[in-house]
């Protein structure tokens, strides 16, 4: 058995201009099922996980193993949480002690 990871954003689905998007995805997505048969499938993605899963369910996109927000959520393929690591009460007190302007730049960086 083997496993594939992969990000969703310009990965699976591209979001350029010039592609035909659609046609891609499908593609993908026939891809993915068809390499599910025998295998496990991961998606992983910096989106945190309400910003995805709407857009998962609308393409019904099928996976093993949903990576969410920068890993620090996985689900199975019926979305159900297996895993969460929150930001810990002291981590977050000390990023707002320095100030809002920190604290984005270190999101920025992080997505």
């Amino acid at each position: 058995m083997k496993l594939l990871v992969t990000d969703y954003d310009n990965t699976l689905e591209l979001h350029y201009d010039f592609t035909d998007n659609i046609s891609i995805l499908k593609r993908n997505i026939k891809a993915i099922n068809k390499f599910m048969k025998k295998n496990l499938v991961c998606i992983a993605t910096g989106r945190h996980f309400d910003a995805i899963y709407k857009t998962l369910i609308e393409n019904n996109i099928k996976f093993n193993y949903l990576c969410a927000n920068n890993g620090a959520e996985l689900y199975d393929g019926t979305y159900n949480l297996l895993y969460c690591l929150p930001i810990e009460e002291q981590d977050l007190g000390i990023l707002i002690k320095l100030g809002s302007k920190f604290f984005l730049e270190i999101l920025v960086i992080v997505n």
